[in-house]
């Protein structure tokens, strides 16, 4: 299944390639956007002020206004933020950039280089945009922002607008905010919740109505594991993860807001009893709309409905939750990822690629493993160098002690979010995060830049394939799950077979793109100039000879592109 997109609400800055920004179109109902074709979506966010898309290849696509879409001239990116007035993006070097006028007064369409981890010797792992404000978490456990203070929200007594990256709280382990916040939560390394900044209506949960001008503690926190909190204009919602697995979710703000229906206005966290029977996965936060998604396929909505954000088709608030019906959605809803924007919504699916798709079957399989890992009730099989490669080396010892307290189907999730599954509770990404595992949910990014780490890495490569005129070494492992053909060859990756004596049918060239190709899933851009009609057919012979189970957008269809390009 490809990358799909739905969307409803305010059309301004939506991603719809075929239709023109002043183009009349019912935004009234969810609507099923195009998107480029080849096009893998990883990652949305929206606010006012732009929607940013993160492709699975680390590019990152910036929609404004009425303006055409923008490639942003940044490599690598894997998480995007939008507030109001700004948005920000981090790379997978924990660089952070930012655009809108309270990144830069001076030059607010210029994209800003808002953190550089060379010179401050500190890598940053998260970022989250408020309304005027960007929030940044160090791997140290750092929380820094820049913006408005308007609310004393970045917690400084200093001025109302602070432009470079000001220490807000040390020890946090998770940042909260919204598209439409004036404020944020801090959860810390030891699970205290502290929250600053504007507190009208309740939106901080502390069963006051006063702003906090300083650092606040939470005292009214449900009990469970807390994945997500997201505040709008007046009204905040939490997701709790319970000791039985169910997602809860809580509210606190406004009462035409906060989802517990009229004249409910709460200043402290109450579960909204609609979902006590629900499994709650999802949830995120406009200005004055909630969206809800749950692991029965099932998508409410509750707010205010003035741009049609809610989806219902007709006009009015809604107090409590409303289920949004989309028929094509029914029974796959919950593989789908929501976004609030400041005044609309949208659905998106980011479908795993060729090589995630690979490597998770490889590990259902239980084909080639050769390490056992410990649960806690049981034993689960691995492959060594996709380990390596993915936690890297320092990291196992760390991975193993965390598998030993989950239990084996805890285990089990987390071992597919490593071999490229896209989902994973935020529970168990959390931790992982604790232990420096990961630093973002961009996973077929990590899973590339891991793949990439290991085809370079010749000390670790047991297999010699011979072309016409070179040898190339690479890993059984990468050939094993990604080739038909080498899965029926290898009884097991410590197999006496070592190398194929005889493959010269196609050049030296185009097997070099093959064998990169297999690691990464791209085709290194460095070869576009060379790939001409024999190397495309070289590349058909070898993608047909190695029988790779592929969709598209696949090695083909790739090199395909590149040559009618260059015929242009």
């Amino acid at each position: 299944m490809k990358s799909d997109i739905w969307v409803w609400g305010e059309n301004r800055g939506l991603p719809l390639p075929k239709i023109k920004p002043d183009q009349k179109i019912d935004l009234q109902t969810p609507f099923h956007s195009e998107i480029e074709e080849g096009q893998r979506i990883a990652n949305i966010t929206s606010g006012n002020f732009a929607t940013v898309i993160i492709t699975s290849e680390g590019a990152a696509i910036e929609l404004r206004g009425a303006k055409e879409h923008e490639y942003l001239p940044i490599e690598n990116i894997t998480k995007s933020s939008v507030g109001f007035s700004l948005f920000g993006v981090l790379t997978s070097k924990g660089e952070v950039y930012g655009k809108g006028p309270y990144i830069s007064e001076k030059e607010p369409d210029k994209l800003q280089f808002v953190w550089d981890p060379v010179s401050r010797n500190e890598c940053i792992i998260d970022i989250v945009c408020g309304v005027y404000q960007l929030y940044m978490l160090t791997e140290n456990g750092d929380a820094y922002g820049l913006g408005s203070n308007s609310y004393k929200q970045l917690n400084s007594k200093d001025a109302d607008r602070i432009n470079t990256p000001v220490l807000i709280k040390n020890g946090v382990k998770k940042i909260f905010s919204g598209n439409y916040a004036y404020s944020a939560f801090f959860l810390t390394s030891n699970n205290e919740l502290f929250a600053c900044g504007k507190n009208a209506d309740g939106t901080l949960g502390i069963n006051s109505e006063s702003n906090q001008l300083f650092m606040t503690k939470v005292d009214y926190v449900p009990d469970g594991t807390i994945e997500n909190i997201v505040t709008g204009f007046q009204h905040s919602i939490m997701l709790i993860r319970q000791k039985n697995g169910l997602g809860q979710v809580y509210t606190c703000g406004y009462a035409d807001y906060n989802g517990l229906g009229e004249e409910n206005e709460t200043r402290i966290f109450r579960q909204i009893k609609f979902f006590e029977n629900e499994n709650v996965i999802q949830i995120d936060v406009g200005c004055f709309h909630t969206m809800i998604l749950t692991e029965s396929n099932k998508l409410f909505m509750f707010g205010l409905n003035s741009d049609g954000q809610l989806g219902t088709g007709i006009s009015g608030k809604k107090t409590a939750p409303c289920q949004i019906i989309i028929p094509q959605l029914s029974d796959c809803l919950s593989n789908y990822t929501v976004c609030a924007g400041s005044f609309n919504s949208f659905l998106y699916y980011s479908p795993n690629s060729n090589l995630c798709s690979d490597l998770l079957e490889f590990f259902h399989n239980g084909e080639g493993c050769d390490i056992e890992l410990t649960t806690r009730n049981g034993k689960i099989s691995a492959h060594k160098n996709i380990l390596k490669y993915r936690l890297k080396e320092k990291n196992l010892q760390r991975f193993q002690n965390l598998l030993l307290q989950k239990s084996t189907n805890e285990a089990n999730e987390i071992m597919e979010f490593i071999y490229g599954g896209n989902q994973l509770r935020s529970d168990l990404f959390n931790q992982l995060m604790q232990i420096k595992c990961f630093g973002d949910r961009n996973l077929t990014f990590q899973v590339t830049e891991a793949m990439t780490k290991m085809s370079l890495d010749d000390s670790t490569k047991d297999f010699v394939i011979k072309t016409q005129n070179k040898n190339f070494r690479v890993h059984k492992t990468i050939l094993w799950a990604r080739s038909q053909l080498f899965r029926g060859m290898f009884v097991s990756v410590q197999d006496s077979t070592n190398e194929v004596t005889d493959y010269s049918r196609i050049s030296d060239l185009a097997f070099e793109i093959f064998i990169q190709y297999l690691y990464t899933d791209e085709i290194n851009p460095s070869f576009n100039s060379q790939i001409n009609e024999k190397i495309f057919r070289d590349l058909e012979k070898a993608s047909d000879f190695f029988q790779l189970n592929e969709t598209a957008p696949n090695l083909v269809t790739k090199a395909k592109s590149i040559l009618n390009k260059r015929k242009v």
